[in-house]
Formats: structure tokens, sequence, C-alpha cells
């Protein structure tokens, strides 16, 4: 689709990552920074990203883990309606909003989503 858009539209697509929790847009390609493809680009002013295990610990460039976002940020939420237990999983590592999403992180800072972890099976 990206490089359909490029060579029919003859413009990028700038992609995005948000989810109704978050309130709003958290990561994009903004129109002043290089379009990589397949990246959702970097995290928009008022919010700290990160790659986090499964232990709540940052993890270094190139490998996959659990996007999470630094609390608090400007449109964040406060509850879920008649799901308090739910409304904690999000925030069961002290200080991070935990997505469900898998990504990773490059050198330069540009995220790319990987997938969910509902989606996942471990196989141990």
């Amino acid at each position: 689709m990206l490089y359909w858009a490029r060579t029919n539209l003859k413009h990028s697509l700038h992609d995005t990552w948000w989810m109704s929790e978050t309130g709003m847009i958290c990561i994009a390609n903004f129109a002043s920074m290089d379009i990589k493809p397949g990246s959702m680009g970097k995290p928009v002013p008022g919010i700290e990203a990160a790659i986090l295990d499964e232990n709540g610990e940052k993890l270094p460039f190139l490998t996959m883990g659990e996007l999470a976002l630094k609390v608090p940020w400007p449109t964040m939420m406060r509850s879920i309606w008649q799901d308090e237990g739910r409304y904690m999983e999000y925030f069961r590592f002290k200080g991070w909003f935990l997505t469900g999403d898998m990504a990773l992180i490059d050198e330069e800072g540009y995220f790319y989503h990987q997938g969910r972890t509902d989606d996942l099976i471990k196989v141990g």
C-alpha cells in the first residue's frame, strides 16, 4: 500500500498509532520527517513511548516487546466503566501503560507494529 501510494498518488502515507484508550494519536509520521515504510513513526509531543519486556524493563533497539506509554500523557484515561480490574491491568508496571501491542523501535526512534500480545502463543 505504501509503495502503491507513492507510485500512483505521488505522496507518501503518514501512518499513525493510537487506540481508544489513549484518547489521541500517540505515534505518528510527521510531515517534517522522513517516512520509513512500515513504521508508525515517532511519539508525538507529550508522549514518551518505549518497548518493554515481560518484566517491565526497557528493551534495546530492534528487539520485539510490548509497546508502552509513560504515564501520564495529555489525554490519559482515568478508568474503564465498571471494569477496574481491566483498567489496572493496563498499568501493571508502575509508571507505564501497556498497550497490548507488540512492537520494536529502531536506532532513530521509529516504532514498528508487529502484532498483538493476545495473538501470541508462548511455547516453553
